[in-house]
């Protein structure tokens, strides 16, 4: 899998393709929990940050509090046990639900649900917004564009094509490079990782930031833009 998204280019790039990324974080967790199991709580943690990166995913972010407690790292632990009950939503698995919020309570001192659940939503969101300072002029006011990004452990700019939005904004690839330094890449294989997200600039926050679309929703085209069809 990590072969597959090594072949990925944001130029030719396809809808089934953003799904690969989904995939990837798959394997990565159920590798990190078979480390888990084995004992390797290293390469697990590895593992697991790096598909909770791609995915928030509740059952994923439960694996990594896990790894997180056996290491006796507690608060980190308590920490990635509150995101998961926040990813897991309310129709989500009840006895999940119920386990997490059982462990956030062991862990977290005068902490109670209905604040560490507020809390963990903004979290989530924090977690894939990143500020970038290096654009500084984007023609004043408030402008915004959407790309599609590929992260690589190698050096240099990551990958990205601008889709949709401010013209002023289309040559921002370069200044998107800085985002492959916040992806905790597991191993040192060739692995892509895909994703879409939204550059937002403005005066009133004096500064730009690009947040990544939750994994659930990158793979679903602008509205009224087919992804074969961004401005050029």
């Amino acid at each position: 899998m990590e072969e597959e998204s090594s072949k990925i280019q944001v130029s030719q790039l396809e809808i089934q393709n953003l799904t690969v990324s989904n995939r990837l974080a798959a394997y990565w967790d159920t590798l990190g929990w078979v480390h888990f199991g084995l004992g390797n709580l290293s390469e697990a943690e590895r593992y697991l940050k790096a598909a909770w990166t791609v995915t928030q995913d509740a059952v994923i972010g439960d694996h990594l509090g896990q790894v997180f407690e056996k290491l006796g790292k507690k608060q980190q632990a308590a920490h990635a046990y509150r995101l998961a009950l926040q990813a897991i939503g309310r129709n989500g698995n009840p006895q999940m639900r119920d386990r997490l919020k059982a462990s956030v309570a062991a862990l977290s001192s005068g902490a109670n649900g209905s604040s560490v659940v507020k809390d963990a939503g903004a979290e989530l969101c924090d977690e894939r917004t990143y500020k970038l300072p290096q654009i500084r002029d984007w023609g004043g006011g408030y402008k915004s564009a959407e790309f599609v990004i590929a992260l690589t452990k190698e050096p240099g700019v990551a990958d990205a094509k601008f889709l949709s939005g401010a013209l002023e904004l289309r040559d921002a690839s370069a200044a998107l490079g800085a985002l492959k330094s916040g992806f905790p890449f597991p191993d040192d294989s060739h692995a892509r990782v895909v994703r879409r997200g939204v550059l937002s600039c403005s005066e009133v926050s004096k500064g730009c930031v690009f947040v990544f679309y939750p994994a659930d929703a990158i793979a679903q085209p602008s509205v009224g833009i087919p992804l074969g069809a961004a401005q050029k």
